[in-house]
Order: C-alpha cells, then sequence, then structure tokens
C-alpha cells in the first residue's frame, strides 16, 4: 500500500514524535522539510467527549494543535484520494511544524479511528480481515491509543440527536425507537449467519450499533501493549478532570504542568457540549437497550477489571 512506500523503516532518532526528513523539497525550496506522524491516536468512540478531551490536552505546550482535529485519514480518506502528504499538512498544524523542541509531539483525534474500517477492508460475510487498528500498527507500533466510553445507551441517543434530529421534536423518542428497533433487529438478524464481531463491524456502514466497545478493544489490545492504551469513561471525565488530565500527559511522556494549570484548563467550557433541552427516550427504548448491551458492558468490565463499565 502507498502509506507503507512513502514512510522510513526508522524514524529521526532525536524526535520524541515520529519524525523523518522528506526527500522531496518544500515549495520548490532546496531544503528537505521535516515530516511528522501522530505520535498519539485519539481514536474515540463519537459522541463520548473527544472533543473536549482534545481541547483540553492541547493546552499543553508540548502538544502541536494540528490544522484539523478529524483527518480520518487511516480508515477513509487514503482510500479516496487523500495522499500522505496532505495528510501531515492536516496532521503538522496550519505552518509547518519546525520541531524546535525535540520532545514535541502531535496527534490525530480522529473520531473513527477504533472502530471502522470504512474502505477497503469490511467484508459482511465473513468481518474484516484486516482491521486500521494493523494498519497503524504496521506503521506506527509504539502508537499511544486514548480511547474515551460512555454509557452507549446514552451514546447512541446523543448520537441520534446531534445528526441532525431537532432537539424539541416531540416525535424525537419515538423516531428514536423505531431506529433503535430496526438496527437491533438487523444485529439479530446478522447473529443467526454471523458472530457478533463481524456483526459489530457492519457499523460502518449503518447497519450496526457502535457501542459494542468489547470487541473493538480487543482487536487492538491484540497489537498494542496495555501500557500504550488508555481508556476513560466520559462520566468520570466530567466529574474528574483534574485528575484524569495530569494522567493522559503522564502517559503521553509530557512535562509535567502544576496544578494551577490543569485546574485553568479544567475549567475551560466543555466543547461540543449539546445544552439544550430534548425530550427524554422512552422507558421502553432505555429497557431495551440496556438489554441488548449488557453483555457487551459485562465483557469491557471484565477486559479492564472495572466494574464502572456495566454502567
Amino acid at each position: 500500500m502507498k502509506v507503507f512506500d512513502a514512510v522510513p523503516v526508522t524514524f529521526l532518532p532525536e524526535f520524541k514524535n515520529p519524525c523523518w526528513r522528506s526527500q522531496l523539497s518544500d515549495k520548490g525550496g532546496t531544503s528537505s522539510p521535516l515530516m511528522c506522524l501522530p505520535y498519539f491516536f485519539l481514536a474515540g468512540m463519537p459522541k463520548c467527549g473527544t472533543t473536549d478531551i482534545y481541547a483540553k490536552l492541547h493546552t499543553h505546550p508540548q502538544i502541536v494543535r494540528p490544522a484539523a482535529k478529524e483527518p480520518h485519514y487511516w480508515n477513509r480518506k487514503r482510500f479516496t484520494g487523500m495522499s500522505l502528504r496532505q495528510y501531515l499538512r492536516q496532521i503538522n498544524g496550519a505552518k509547518h511544524w519546525k520541531g524546535s523542541d525535540s520532545m514535541m509531539i502531535t496527534g490525530d483525534s480522529s473520531v473513527s479511528t477504533f472502530w471502522a474500517n470504512t474502505k477497503g477492508f469490511s467484508d459482511t460475510k465473513v468481518g474484516p480481515s484486516h482491521t486500521t487498528a494493523e494498519v497503524i500498527h504496521a506503521v506506527l507500533p509504539n502508537s499511544k491509543i486514548i480511547v474515551t466510553f460512555r454509557d452507549p445507551v446514552q451514546r447512541w441517543y446523543s448520537e441520534f440527536r446531534y445528526m441532525g434530529r431537532p432537539n424539541n421534536d416531540p416525535k424525537g423518542p419515538s423516531v428514536f425507537h423505531r431506529q433503535v428497533v430496526q438496527q437491533i433487529n438487523q444485529f439479530k438478524s446478522c447473529q443467526a449467519t454471523q458472530d457478533n464481531r463481524t456483526c459489530a463491524y457492519r457499523g460502518d456502514t449503518g447497519k450496526s450499533p457502535k457501542g459494542c466497545y468489547s470487541i473493538f478493544l480487543r482487536d487492538w489490545q491484540k497489537l498494542f501493549p496495555r501500557d500504550q492504551i488508555t481508556v476513560i469513561r466520559l462520566e468520570d471525565w466530567y466529574t474528574n478532570c483534574t485528575q484524569i488530565l495530569p494522567q493522559l500527559f503522564e502517559f503521553l511522556q509530557l512535562r509535567k504542568l502544576d496544578s494551577s494549570a490543569i485546574e485553568q484548563a479544567c475549567r475551560k467550557t466543555p466543547s461540543n457540549v449539546n445544552k439544550r433541552k430534548y425530550k427524554p427516550m422512552l422507558p421502553e427504548t432505555v429497557q431495551l437497550l440496556k438489554e441488548f448491551y449488557r453483555p457487551f458492558n459485562v465483557e469491557l468490565a471484565l477486559m479492564l477489571n472495572d466494574e464502572k463499565y456495566l454502567w
């Protein structure tokens, strides 16, 4: 694949970030520009607080803010014409990163990275033979992976409202209920002939719920050591930012910030939070979703050895 041909086998040892000098001059110049791939991935899930975590992570002076938060390169746009050089421009920022501080890092916060295999991999009969995690591991095996989860029942309803249903629409809860019934029935129909993993990855095409977190996490854990993956519950993030944010900085091996800087960052208004009033889910919808997600939540809690993920 083109991405493997364009990326060197080894990176510059003087940089913490995976960087190299391009053999092509930059804009017709004579110098070899510095090219840098992500050091970390803020990988999802959607509507689980990634925008707010992204904003607060980038208060650290050693993290380069990219030109685009979500380039969706690894599992989507590299199949639809985005070149590696175009991706690097989005990751490295509107102004090319000069790398003046060798400890500077950059990241990719595409919310689809964790769960989607939209192009090139999915086969609805047997499931994905290869995953986005495998491609990233092949190119960047030392990547740090940050994953955010949220009660999957609430996550789905939040995405439903975000994707265009007016929050004050009195028919919203009943429309959502019909959507839930349809997609759960599709999932169960898939289960009649395929395994859970195959059925979960069909979510790429909108035919399956995205909240089966344990299935996707297992594929990442098969490749990346546990100390390269950190999982955050959105519920914990909103109640305990001042403890979790410095833990994230430590996970990324960044310079420790004093408590006042942490508190200042956490006081910032949460990003991309829908504060408008909305009609609650129908009780029967909540019950249906709780029953559907229960086995996946149990599996996740066992994987992470934490009963909080039972929700």
